[in-house]
C-alpha cells in the first residue's frame, strides 16, 4: 500500500476560505480547491485507499469510480509538483 506524507518543505495555510501551500525550497506557492484541500488534510501517513473511502464518503452523490480517478489525479499532481511523497509502508 502506498502512504502520504505531506513534504517536510511544505507550509500550509488557509487564506480567504482557499487552502495555499508553499514549497519553501522553491518559494512555490499552489492553491488547492475544496477537494484538494480535503485530500491534503489526510496526507499524514495514510494510504491511498482510506484516502479515497473518505472522499467517497464526502461526496456520497458522485460517482464512486470517478471520486477514486479524482483522488488519484489529485495525489498525483501534489507528487509532481514535490509537495506530497508517497511510498510504501
Amino acid at each position: 500500500m502506498s502512504m502520504l506524507r505531506r513534504n517536510p518543505q511544505v507550509i500550509w495555510d488557509v487564506v480567504d476560505g482557499v487552502m495555499v501551500l508553499c514549497h519553501t525550497a522553491s518559494n512555490t506557492f499552489f492553491e488547492l480547491n475544496q477537494t484538494g484541500a480535503l485530500v491534503w488534510g489526510m496526507c499524514d501517513g495514510s494510504v491511498v485507499e482510506a484516502v479515497v473511502e473518505h472522499l467517497r464518503g464526502a461526496y456520497p452523490h458522485e460517482d464512486r469510480n470517478q471520486v477514486a480517478i479524482d483522488v488519484r489525479n489529485i495525489i498525483l499532481a501534489l507528487e509532481e509538483a514535490r509537495l506530497l511523497e508517497v511510498g510504501s509502508d
